[in-house]
């Protein structure tokens, strides 16, 4: 699943890094930007649309029930004799809370039907579809309402008494309680529409901060780790890489040039120190060779020294002078040909082995280049990904300030709770003063009573209500505050990550410091390997030279030979000997001509 890995660059990994550091951060911003946007848009759907529906409606009761209050106290003129206010006040009043029930019932409808309009959810849609159904029914049965007292109150104004209207105030009180029924049911319904919204705002709310410290944690967890192990599959193969080069530089070529597990610019470097560390093995093992073949030499030359000195003692009387002279022209005449061939074999083999280090070299010094480059790529993008930190954290800032704002809206819908709370005291109030004109009324005020109780239940269901709605904003409000908290942690988060990418970056720099120097090293190297070369070509012209000049003298060691052909038979023993000594080599067959050459001369 990971070959990739193993396949690609510096420069690919550190993009891998960068990509998926991007990736994690971005999907936090938008993960952390939708969770705002849908819990804002709840809490403005309860402040701009539930909110005002139920202060609407609680206005319409409280109008409801003063209607009929000032129903019952009109009635209640007629069979009283002192009373405080006037029958005409009173239905002035009466008209004027009418109107201005009409006025509520017809401003809800157009609140609903607006709503409708802009509504999507199917669910939302279906719910304001029923609450304007029953907003058309109240707003008609609150017509008849009002056409029946109008009624009632006309026909006492024409001299009826109270006890034939009596069916009139009958069906009326029931038609009041129905619709009291009605616009409690539709509070309430409101009511709880409002309460889920909260919840699911809550809800929403809790969500996204579990989802954003989840990311965030797995985030910050995976960004470490994958940093960590691309440091280390940088610096730990470049800082074997280094021992071993100088190891090789102090002369131990054992030492084992380190395998990398990538297939990037180390790898390629470390091929190109196996080839050197080659050439350079060979080289020593010709050195060796040669020093080998030298001290053979010296052996051999020391024995035939040794048996020449016996043979030229027995003849020494004779020969001495003539010998002398020719195994002197000889002598050097073989010596100055087998030093120039073999010097010509050795330049040849050191020039070959030389071009081949400067090759490598030259193939090290390459690879190490583009390692450098790689290198000031790779600090480039480490960069560039230090600015994209940066931004994350200008986002995460961004997202507190909307955090802030949410909690401000939070304590605005705090207020129109305390505004609801006041209308329920003054309702409660309202509906104690209420009880306590019934009570005064006596027998005719039973019926004011059982209004004046219902406002009350009203009036206590709407204190519970708004003291659940409250509960539930300080609810909203500390869990704002907490997501404002964890936000300011992901910005810490994200510094942290910045400064961990700052650590890659000096790293880095210093491993281009290193590598610049084994570069200028190699330079070095392959600058040397190329004077060697072009020593060893003149060396080789310089061999040639000696050699056509020892050929000369041979030829006329030659001549000499002929001339002292008749003492062949007396130098046979000697020949013999050479061969046994020197194995019957090219050499020793040499030698023996020479010797004996010598020998024709010295008789001549």
């Amino acid at each position: 699943m990971f070959g990739w890995v193993w396949k690609s660059n510096i420069a690919q990994r550190l993009y891998s890094l960068a990509g998926w550091l991007l990736l994690t951060s971005g999907l936090l911003g938008s993960i952390a930007v939708y969770k705002m946007t849908v819990i804002g848009n709840e809490l403005e759907q309860v402040t701009a649309r539930d909110l005002p529906l139920t202060l609407m409606l609680e206005k319409i009761t409280q109008h409801q029930l003063e209607q009929a209050i000032l129903m019952e106290k009109s009635l209640r003129f007629r069979n009283v004799d002192s009373h405080s206010e006037s029958e005409t006040s009173v239905r002035a009043n009466f008209d004027e809370i009418s109107k201005q029930s009409d006025v509520e019932l017809r401003e809800a409808t157009r609140m609903v039907k607006a709503y409708l309009t802009e509504l999507s959810n199917n669910a939302d849609r279906t719910e304001f579809a029923a609450v304007e159904a029953a907003l058309l029914r109240i707003e008609a049965d609150h017509r008849t309402y009002e056409s029946n007292v109008a009624n009632i109150f006309k026909a006492l104004d024409n001299g009826a008494s109270t006890s034939d209207v009596a069916d009139a105030v009958i069906a009326t009180e029931k038609l009041q309680k129905d619709l009291n029924t009605a616009i409690e049911a539709l509070l309430a319904e409101v009511a709880n529409y409002t309460q889920l919204s909260m919840n699911k705002a809550l809800e929403d709310e809790r969500m996204g901060k579990t989802l954003i410290t989840a990311l965030s944690g797995f985030a910050l967890v995976s960004g470490i780790l994958l940093a960590w192990l691309l440091g280390r599959s940088i610096t730990r193969p470049l800082h074997r890489l280094t021992e071993a080069l100088g190891d090789l530089a102090k002369g131990k070529l054992d030492t084992p040039v380190p395998v990398s597990a990538f297939r990037d610019e180390v790898g390629e470097m470390a091929d190109a120190m196996r080839v050197f560390q080659a050439d350079m093995i060979k080289a020593r093992e010709l050195e060796a060779m040669q020093e080998q073949q030298r001290a053979l030499d010296e052996k051999r030359r020391a024995e035939t020294d040794r048996l020449v000195k016996e043979f030229c003692e027995t003849l020494v009387n004779t020969f001495a002078d003539i010998v002398k002279g020719a195994n002197e022209v000889l002598s050097r005449a073989e010596t100055m040909q087998s030093q120039s061939t073999q010097a010509g074999s050795l330049a040849g083999a050191v020039a070959t082995e030389a071009e081949e280090s400067s090759a490598s070299a030259q193939s090290l010094s390459a690879a190490t280049e583009q390692m450098v480059a790689a290198i000031d790529e790779i600090s480039s993008q480490i960069t560039q990904f230090s600015g994209i930190a940066h931004n994350a954290v200008e986002h995460s800032n961004t997202s507190q300030t909307e955090m802030r704002n949410l909690q401000e809206v939070a304590e605005e819908v705090g207020q129109v709770v305390q505004l609801i709370t006041q209308i329920a005291d003054q309702t409660n109030l309202l509906a104690l003063n209420a009880t306590i004109e019934a009570a005064r009324a006596g027998e005719a005020g039973k019926g004011f009573a059982v209004v004046a109780g219902e406002v009350k239940n009203l009036a206590n269901q709407t204190a519970k209500a708004t003291d659940e709605i409250t509960r539930k904003i300080e609810r909203i409000q500390s869990v704002s505050r907490n997501s404002t908290d964890a936000i300011t942690n992901i910005g810490t988060v994200i510094n942290s990550i910045d400064s961990y990418v700052t650590a890659i970056v000096g790293a880095v720099e210093e491993q281009n410091a290193t590598t610049r120097e084994i570069a200028r090293n190699v330079d070095f190297v392959s600058e040397s390997a190329k004077r060697v070369s072009e020593n060893v070509t003149t060396i080789q012209s310089s061999v040639t030279d000696v050699g056509n000049s020892a050929i000369t003298v041979h030829e006329n060691a030659d001549h000499t030979a002929h001339q002292a052909g008749f003492l062949n038979s007396k130098i046979s023993d000697f020949i013999t000997a050479m061969k046994r000594v020197q194995g019957d080599s090219p050499e020793a067959t040499s030698k023996s001509g020479q010797y004996q050459t010598t020998m024709l001369r010295a008789a001549e």
